[in-house]
């Protein structure tokens, strides 16, 4: 699972990668920001983070030709300041 920032020429090109499998990147910058990438050129956006009790929780931002790489960039900090306890983390 590359780490890079999730910038929106990182984007074009992984989208104009060939893929034989789905491959998941996580945002350099933005803990827990990831976008999922299949090889039928869908792309979706992430946000995972652990909630107060520690659960894992794994939010669907949208799809990535419906949505702006800078506003995914900026959307899950309002995840964060919701979840005042919690515990930001990536793999």
């Amino acid at each position: 699972m590359p780490r890079i920032e999730l910038t929106k020429a990182a984007v074009e090109r992984i989208k104009s990668t060939r893929l034989s499998r789905k491959i998941v990147y996580f945002d350099a910058d933005i803990r827990g920001l990831m976008l999922e990438y299949r090889p039928t050129g869908m792309g979706t956006w992430y946000f995972r983070a652990k909630d107060e009790c520690g659960k894992m929780k794994m939010i669907r931002l949208g799809l990535l030709a419906e949505m702006d790489v800078r506003r995914q960039r900026y959307e899950p900090m309002s995840y964060r300041s919701s979840w005042s306890k919690a515990e930001f983390w990536e793999m």
